[in-house]
């Protein structure tokens, strides 16, 4: 939360376990506008609840090393950030470089989601090979004090 909030609880802060839970991935690589609203999340409410951790998939992480993978990809609208506040999330994980829009300002999707305490996961790859939709998700960050961001080892355990 301390990447983008002042005043907020940096990494050192949280929890270790805030970074470890059961997951869920809902793939999104069909939808060809660049934003996720709450319309089409809402179909996966019973889902999300059940979860600590939601991925999502937009297929963008295939065009990893080339300049396609910095523009036009997928984000949630700030609405749809929002809504997903309702549950509770201790993180939500992207295929894309970014949870908002390549050319932000105020970077409102971060906001939202950080206000909440839900970490964000960017640059996830390989979602797509994963063999099932629910699994459990580690992301430990390097301890370091005041902490707003960190490289983490991101681990899926399937069953």
């Amino acid at each position: 939360p301390a990447h983008l909030i002042k005043g907020s609880k940096s990494l050192d802060e949280l929890p270790i376990d805030h970074f470890y839970g059961n997951a869920c991935l809902l793939d999104f690589s069909h939808i060809k506008n660049q934003r996720i609203e709450i319309k089409e999340l809402e179909p996966h409410r019973d889902i999300i609840k059940q979860f600590e951790f939601l991925f999502i998939h937009t297929g963008r992480s295939r065009y990893w090393g080339t300049e396609k993978y910095f523009s036009n990809y997928l984000v949630l609208s700030v609405e749809a950030a929002e809504w997903l506040n309702g549950f509770k999330l201790k993180g939500v994980g992207l295929d894309t470089i970014s949870a908002d829009d390549a050319d932000t300002k105020d970077y409102s999707v971060h906001k939202t989601l950080l206000r909440n305490n839900t970490i964000i996961i960017e640059n996830l790859t390989n979602l797509e090979s994963l063999p099932c939709h629910q699994f459990i998700f580690s992301c430990f960050p390097l301890r370091f004090e005041n902490a707003d961001g960190s490289p983490v080892r991101a681990v899926a355990f399937v069953d």
